[in-house]
């Protein structure tokens, strides 16, 4: 499969090869390409290649967008994911990526709860109050509670 990537801006990082072209239209001499993958590494360049991805659907092959700036990682981009000819650990469980991507994405409330409780405590001025002596003042104010 011959993906053209697309960039809405060059960069140190951005690939020369004859497949990869920066924040421009479809060129009139395009190699035969299968997809279209537009990278968006930084959020002020996402109205910059949604404007890319309306000028290379006239190519009639299918576009996708993703990156960084979307806020998924490009490891995690499902249309991006090319997986190499190396079998992995195990090819016989069933779901395997699916089931790694919930293990690293378990956060449980448990996990944040004392980042949270130190958080209100230093801007409850735990110097004078308790967490729960903080609590009290700021129902006494009237103010929202922490928990």
């Amino acid at each position: 499969m011959k993906i053209a990537r697309v960039f809405p801006r060059k960069t140190k990082a951005t690939p020369d090869d004859s497949l990869a072209f920066a924040n421009c239209s479809p060129p009139t001499s395009l190699p035969e390409i299968d997809e279209v993958h537009i990278s968006v590494t930084f959020t002020y360049d996402m109205r910059r290649a949604e404007e890319l991805e309306r000028e290379w659907r006239v190519i009639g092959v299918p576009v996708k967008m993703g990156g960084a700036a979307d806020g998924i990682s490009d490891r995690l981009d499902e249309y991006w994911i090319v997986e190499p000819d190396i079998p992995r650990v195990t090819t016989e469980t069933k779901n395997r990526a699916n089931r790694l991507k919930c293990l690293g994405n378990a956060v449980v409330p448990q996990q944040v709860y004392p980042i949270f409780k130190a958080i209100a405590e230093i801007e409850y001025n735990a110097e004078l109050y308790s967490l729960d002596e903080a609590e009290a003042v700021i129902k006494a104010e009237g103010r929202e509670s922490v928990k």
